[in-house]
């Protein structure tokens, strides 16, 4: 079996060629590192322009676009900018598709591992990938500090970590520690009781993708505020704080916020562990500082999508009415402690990897290649299974 793992970026090629060399020297499966940058042909422009429309590719385009638009650099680009964008996207995701499934085809690919999957290029190589009925793995930074994610369905929202509740409760577990134990003084800013909301990137799949009601930061603060008014004192107070990967510019949110509101602040100066040991309760989109938060035994009410909103463990929040319901009651409120401990015990036993794809050590490395050949080898049953079905209806 020929797996190969794709890349997109300096970074994860580096890492693609250690990870490769480690599998093949430890006697595994043998691997194939597709580089992007050596994909392309001439030929390719050609069949691009005769490629068929494709509702996957489509949906691909107008990701991007999504996330484009709510970038601050084109925020005040003109329709016309658009379509005309729209379709040299369009045309690019053919010629992509078409580069990528040569590549798959001439050798022979029969697994393929690829990072986030959610990004154009990893989108479009991910759906090539599906046509030719090729299973896919993808890498991700882990729900822990220090661990990595390899998940054959996807990742975040997306992934294949259970949500059912009963799933975790039937488990067999020792009580899970609490995580983050550091000692800090509680800054002098902060009020004596208060939810943290987190910040995300805007341009974020987070954001683009799985948040169906709060479509950037903005929009987060306007529900806030909303929230507020209809609250009035019973409104709990909130503590901001920005992203730092974010390039969006909140100044003029910022005096908003210092001129309509008496119980939201924005505290850039302090880490996010720190305003999350501090808090009553964390409250995000869909961000990992909410994993952090249950981590460290906090409350956590979720606002979009995210695989750690499960009954019982979180809130969650679908509008602006149950946001403010779960505002009013959260301090009421208690997740299942051994419902929790559960799902953290799964997370960290059964499903991320030790160690850091950005700094892969060899223990690193093994458990990537233990859990690859895990998953190639459940996808591998899957087909046999598949294709044993068919041949039955066949001979019936």
């Amino acid at each position: 079996m020929l797996i190969a793992i794709f890349a997109s970026r300096e970074t994860q090629r580096q890492y693609a060629l250690t990870l490769s060399r480690y599998i093949e020297a430890a006697g595994g499966n043998k691997t194939l590192v597709l580089w992007y940058k050596d994909l392309g042909r001439l030929i390719f422009w050609i069949k691009a322009l005769f490629c068929p429309k494709s509702k996957d590719l489509s949906n691909a385009v107008e990701e991007l676009i999504l996330e484009k638009k709510n970038s601050p650099k084109w925020f005040d680009a003109s329709n016309a900018y658009w379509y005309v964008f729209k379709q040299i996207k369009t045309f690019e995701s053919k010629l992509l598709y078409i580069t990528y499934s040569e590549a798959l085809v001439k050798n022979n690919i029969n697994q393929l591992v690829i990072w986030n999957g959610l990004k154009f290029r990893q989108k479009v190589v991910t759906i090539a990938a599906k046509d030719l009925e090729i299973p896919c793995h993808f890498i991700e930074r882990g729900a822990f500090p220090n661990t990595t994610t390899l998940d054959s369905q996807g990742i975040n929202f997306i992934n294949s970590v259970p949500r059912d509740p009963s799933f975790y409760m039937k488990r067999d577990i020792q009580p899970f520690p609490i995580g983050f134990r550091f000692d800090s003084e509680k800054p002098e800013c902060l009020p004596d009781n208060y939810i943290f909301v987190p910040f995300q990137v805007n341009i974020d799949s987070q954001i683009t993708l799985f948040s169906p009601w709060i479509k950037n930061m903005f929009s987060l603060v306007d529900q806030l505020l909303h929230a507020e008014i209809i609250l009035g004192d019973e409104m709990p107070h909130i503590i901001l704080k920005s992203h730092p990967a974010c390039a969006q510019s909140y100044e003029s949110l910022r005096n908003k916020v210092r001129e309509t509101s008496q119980k939201i602040f924005f505290v850039d100066e302090y880490a996010s562990d720190v305003l999350i040991k501090y808090s009553d309760a964390v409250m995000t989109i869909n961000s990992s500082v909410g994993m952090e938060g249950l981590l460290m035994r906090k409350k956590v009410i979720v606002l979009g999508q995210a695989f750690y909103d499960i009954k019982g463990i979180t809130l969650s929040s679908e509008s602006l009415e149950e946001m403010i319901l779960n505002l009013h009651r959260v301090q009421g409120w208690y997740p299942n402690e051994y419902l929790l401990s559960s799902f953290l015990d799964y997370l960290k036993y059964e499903y991320v990897v030790e160690g850091s794809w950005h700094t892969p050590t060899n223990y690193h490395l093994k458990c990537m290649s233990d859990r690859l050949t895990l998953l190639s080898n459940n996808q591998q049953s899957k087909c046999f299974s598949k294709h044993s079905l068919s041949a039955s209806v066949s001979v019936v």
